[in-house]
């Protein structure tokens, strides 16, 4: 009988050593056993200028992080994927996407500090009981700051919303 291992386990992976997407894919996929599930597999120091769509549709890829990205950006998104979200941003002319979207850089209508702070808070990986729960609103609440913020900035989902935020919220 087989332990269970109690945590997760993030195994990052250096663009650097890696020649291209392709031996990238090669070694989150070293053959017909798949990783196991307490181990996540991150690439960093990911060069922005190379195509890594097919990295991004890998089922054991758990997070891309970019050469120069900040610490912060960085300490973020391990805490995404140790929550057990995925953290695969692709990079597209004008900032991070991991899909093209009619979301501008700037909104029609200006979003409100609370809109902000909501957004921001949906960037962090937060569910909407925890946003509610952390700003003290009902979750009907949250949602109608969604919808808004949504409507707002264009974006049509929470991912896209998150993607918007990191790119234009400053600070």
């Amino acid at each position: 009988m087989a332990l269970k291992p109690t945590r997760q386990t993030v195994c990052l992976f250096d663009w650097a050593g890696l020649e291209s997407p392709a031996a990238a894919e090669k070694r989150l996929n070293p053959g017909s056993t798949p990783c196991p599930p307490h181990i996540l597999p991150v690439i960093c120091n990911v060069d922005p200028a190379v195509d890594i769509t097919r990295l991004v549709r890998s089922k054991a890829l758990r997070g891309i992080f970019y050469a120069g990205e900040s610490l912060e950006s960085f300490m973020d998104g391990l805490g995404v994927i140790l929550k057990g979200k995925p953290r695969l941003k692709r990079r597209v002319p004008g900032g991070f996407s991991s899909r093209r979207t009619k979301a501008d850089a700037s909104p029609a209508q200006p979003l409100t500090p609370r809109e902000i702070e909501l957004l921001r808070q949906v960037t962090s990986g937060a569910s909407n009981r925890q946003i509610a729960q952390r700003l003290g609103i009902s979750p009907h609440t949250v949602k109608t700051h969604l919808y808004n913020i949504f409507k707002k900035i264009g974006a049509p989902n929470r991912l896209q919303a998150a993607l918007w935020a990191v790119t234009n919220l400053k600070g």
